[in-house]
């Protein structure tokens, strides 16, 4: 055997190996911009940004002033003074831009961002981290989650959300006998039907604050369960049995998870969304919680929005907006495949 032929063989049987090596993963991959990914081995790393520049082939910005289902208080605009990268962060820094009257009667008087990998990438099963700070502010509403990239079970709630990590920018917000501000996050995966929708969520609390450092999330999304991390301590894990998600919320009526397997509806891709959304009239800021100088509306307020911009006294300075506090800031995102 001349060395040629032996080289040949040589790379070969690496190849051999490489290929003995790869244990196929049960990760699916779908969007733009991981268009001809081959074979997907377990551990591979399929998504990682670093946050060197903003890459606006992965990131979306949704261009919205409707509230997003929550009649939130914010326009959500694509603009580079609210989302940006800095020094390898991530940064969506809300904006104070005031009494503006907006299309449609509404009123939003802060602009933000929501960037979202919709199209462009979304996955079933696998493990997902990203390392955040989170805002400090009255009535900021940070999010890093994942939405359904087709409606494969029906609009929502039927087709699923997955809450990697939510949060409240009040430092001293008050309800339940705790506190829900900066110094505790959620996660949790919401399901069901139109009429019966089910939210399975559990908590994580540190008495500094979430704004205080950063912390990392994490989310492993098998075909038997779904578990969320806080700095690596297991906050809740949700293991639906050969009944489904349907006998897991106990619902009733028509089944829209017929048929699919027992992690239906998330047994499809979902893309991610991070966000920092204001306020608003969910109920996800209670009426009834104890802040200093109080709430400035209602949530059954026809003009919320405007009572939140009247009582800008209690809240604007909360903010510091001559410093990154009201910001949240991601070091990382990561996807690795099961």
């Amino acid at each position: 055997m001349n060395r040629y032929q032996y080289f040949a063989v040589a790379l070969l049987a690496l190849f051999h190996s490489s290929d003995a090596q790869c244990q196929p993963s049960r990760t699916r991959i779908s969007g733009t911009y991981k268009n001809g990914q081959g074979q997907i081995c377990s551990g591979d790393l399929i998504l990682s940004d670093n946050f060197k520049n903003l890459d606006q082939r992965l990131w979306n910005h949704e261009l919205t002033v409707d509230g997003n289902g929550n009649g939130e208080f914010q326009q959500y605009v694509n603009d580079r003074s609210i989302s940006f990268v800095n020094r390898g962060k991530l940064i969506i820094r809300p904006k104070v831009v005031g009494n503006v009257p907006l299309n449609n009667g509404y009123f939003n008087p802060v602009q933000s961002a929501r960037m979202t990998t919709a199209g462009r990438f979304a996955f079933t099963y696998g493990i997902l981290e990203t390392r955040a700070k989170l805002p400090a502010g009255d009535w900021l509403w940070p999010a890093i989650w994942l939405l359904a990239q087709d409606r494969n079970y029906g609009g929502y709630p039927h087709s699923g959300e997955i809450d990697l990590m939510e949060s409240r920018g009040n430092k001293n917000l008050y309800a339940w006998g705790k506190k829900i501000g900066t110094q505790e996050v959620s996660s949790t995966v919401h399901f069901g039907q139109t009429y019966s929708q089910v939210d399975l969520g559990f908590l994580a609390h540190n008495e500094p604050g979430f704004d205080e450092a950063f912390h990392v999330y994490k989310l492993i999304w098998t075909p038997d369960y779904i578990a969320f991390f806080v700095d690596g301590r297991e906050t809740g894990r949700v293991t639906p049995t050969n009944g489904g998600f349907y006998e897991l919320g106990r619902l009733s009526g028509n089944n829209p998870f017929a048929g699919a397997t027992k992690m239906a509806p998330f047994d499809k891709d979902f893309y991610l969304l991070i966000n920092v959304a204001v306020g608003g009239t969910g109920g996800y800021f209670p009426d009834k919680c104890v802040n200093p100088n109080g709430k400035p509306w209602k949530s059954s307020s026809p003009n919320a929005a405007r009572d939140f911009w009247n009582g800008r006294w209690q809240w604007r300075p909360t903010w510091n907006e001559g410093t990154r506090q009201r910001a949240l800031q991601v070091d990382y995102v990561k996807v690795w495949a099961l």
